[in-house]
């Protein structure tokens, strides 16, 4: 905790006290994105090269909480680098921050990468730094003994069944007083700590179930979410259905929700990934219909292959709106 309501000499943060900064920084109709990031690479460079975490455990309620929430806040506007090398090293402290890391994680691909293949690169990346990771859980008391590395591969070694329903709350158990231990009473009015512990426990869930080949299948059901919500004539019900296969990992139920979506998403996916030609035709014409081929036996959809046609009429290939179309 900072002391006299001062900042370090060498953090030069544009606010006049610490209370003006924390208001700044968790007031939730403040949506100033540029000022947002610019905060978060004064708060990036005061904490880089921090190897022992001294910063970080001297700051843990204060600064490093700032750096944490605008990281997350801002996570589609940061620069796709700085998002991998940073989103593995943040989850645990943003589990005791309230923040839903898995819908985080979403919008950052969705954004970040909306390529097909940057697509599963990037999320084989960022799941590889969350596997691997040998981030410690850091409070102002110290550095505790769990990894993620470590929860990983416990959650890898319970799923498979190789211990019994006792091991694994005891396990649980161990995680949950870990992380929050310590959480000041006054935060209990913004999240509540079982389903932030919840939300932890998917996201690591997700990455261990959901291979790379399989991620576009839940972005595209992302995306189609967001419309939902933004759409007031969209039906609640199917919105609340769609978001719970998506929490519960079930691949299986989402591409016939989201099908009509997913065709118009395919089409916007393959014009960023390619150029038309001087006759209208996406090009090469070759790896168009490659990436369709591939897509509709990773989707078991047929129709996809059909979405982009040669008219014999027109003497070119172009697109199905009998599909884009589809209700």
């Amino acid at each position: 905790m900072i002391e006299n309501n001062s900042f370090p000499q060498n953090l030069k943060l544009p606010f006049a006290s610490f209370e003006e900064g924390h208001s700044y920084v968790f007031d939730k109709t403040i949506n100033d994105s540029d000022a947002q990031l610019e905060l978060f690479y004064i708060l990036e460079d005061f904490f880089v090269g921090d190897k022992n975490q001294e910063k970080q455990i001297k700051y843990y309620h204060d600064f490093w909480e700032w750096y944490v929430f605008v990281f997350f806040k801002n996570i589609n506007f940061i620069d796709k680098d700085v998002v991998l090398k940073n989103y593995a090293n943040f989850i645990l402290d943003a589990t005791q921050l309230g923040i839903d890391v898995q819908d985080k994680l979403f919008k950052a691909i969705s954004f970040l990468a909306p390529d097909p293949n940057d697509m599963q690169i990037f999320y084989n990346n960022i799941k590889n730094s969350v596997k691997n990771s040998e981030k410690k859980l850091v409070t102002s008391k110290g550095i505790s003994v769990y990894s993620l590395k470590d929860i990983y591969e416990q959650k890898v070694f319970f799923k498979n069944d190789y211990a019994s329903d006792l091991d694994y709350v005891g396990f649980k158990t161990k995680i949950h007083d870990a992380l929050f231990f310590e959480i000041r009473d006054e935060k209990h009015k913004f999240f509540e700590i079982d389903n932030s512990f919840n939300l932890f426990l998917n996201i690591i869930n997700f990455f261990i179930d959901i291979d790379q080949e399989k991620i576009g299948e839940f972005i595209f059901a992302f995306d189609h979410k967001m419309e939902m919500i933004r759409d007031s004539n969209s039906e609640y019900e199917e919105d609340l259905e769609l978001e719970k296969d998506i929490e519960n990992n079930n691949i299986k139920n989402i591409p016939e929700k989201i099908q009509e979506n997913s065709y118009q998403t395919i089409k916007s996916q393959l014009e960023q990934k390619y150029s038309y030609d001087e006759n209208g035709e996406l090009s090469p014409i070759e790896e168009v219909l490659s990436d369709l081929s591939q897509m509709a036996e990773e989707k078991a959809d047929e129709n996809i292959e059909e979405l982009y046609i040669f008219d014999e009429n027109m003497g070119k290939f172009v697109w199905n709106e009998d599909l884009l179309n589809q209700n």
